[in-house]
């Protein structure tokens, strides 16, 4: 499966940000079932999340993609607030 994903995906800090959205997608489920986490393997998670990113793939990747970029907007953002905040209301 790994190598299949990296075939798929841009790079491997993108694969792994994918797998980190989709077990968490995958661990709320199961918890939202009443089963718990720790009575799975970290296999079987992995393969539940690798599931989980074939079938809600786009969801997953335009999160990856505001994840990796948020760290470049977000200074652009706070200097934007900031210079709202200082202009004199009239």
């Amino acid at each position: 499966m790994a190598i299949e994903a990296t075939k798929r995906y841009h790079d491997r800090m993108t694969i792994a940000m994918a797998r980190f959205i989709a077990r968490r997608a995958v661990e709320d489920k199961i918890r939202c079932q009443g089963g718990k986490v720790a009575h799975y393997s970290a296999r079987e998670l992995i393969e539940r999340a690798d599931t989980y990113i074939e079938a809600h793939r786009d969801q997953i990747m335009r999160e990856v993609v505001m994840r990796r970029w948020e760290r470049w907007f977000e200074p652009m953002r706070c200097a934007d607030i900031e210079s709202h905040a200082q202009k004199p209301q009239r």
